[in-house]
């Protein structure tokens, strides 16, 4: 078999099963994990029983009041944080620049100029000559947004 075809097989675990299986790592707990993946407990059983009847092991033991790692699934917890950490990495740095944006924002105030009133402006709505018109003398601060990420303003 092809390295190729290695790869796209359909015997290997997914993504989500991969995520299943940390967060009941992590939780130790099913009800737990369930929660922090949002989603209810019978799917997540679900993934984590398709992911050992793939693997061809089990990954937890299980009795009515505790969950423990088994020796697999101690090992496949290295292995399966490498790679949803890999895959992490990866979305990051492969997003694109056009996910950033740049806003300009002025403080409402009444430009002592003008008179009119100086709001905020996103930087792709508004040009450089509209702002002008506005409130030539308006301090503007600089903000760059990516994500949920507001990073602090640059004096301009």
């Amino acid at each position: 078999m092809s390295v190729a075809a290695h790869l796209i097989s359909s015997h290997l675990p997914t993504i989500k099963q991969l995520q299943c299986f940390l967060a009941v790592a992590h939780e130790l707990n099913f009800r737990r994990a369930a929660e922090r993946l949002s989603m209810t407990q019978p799917p997540l059983t679900r993934q984590i029983q398709s992911l050992e009847d793939l693997l061809g092991q089990s990954l937890f033991s299980r009795t009515t009041h505790t969950v423990t790692l088994t020796g697999p699934g101690r090992e496949l917890l290295v292995k399966a944080e490498a790679i949803v950490t890999a895959l992490s990495a990866l979305t990051r740095e492969t997003q694109p620049a056009a996910r950033l944006r740049i806003g300009l924002l002025r403080h409402a105030q009444r430009c002592a100029e003008t008179g009119k009133r100086a709001g905020r402006f996103p930087a792709d709505a508004v040009t450089h000559r509209q702002r002008q018109r506005v409130c030539p003398a308006a301090p503007v601060k600089m903000y760059l947004y990516s994500g949920r990420t507001l990073l602090p303003p640059a004096d301009r």
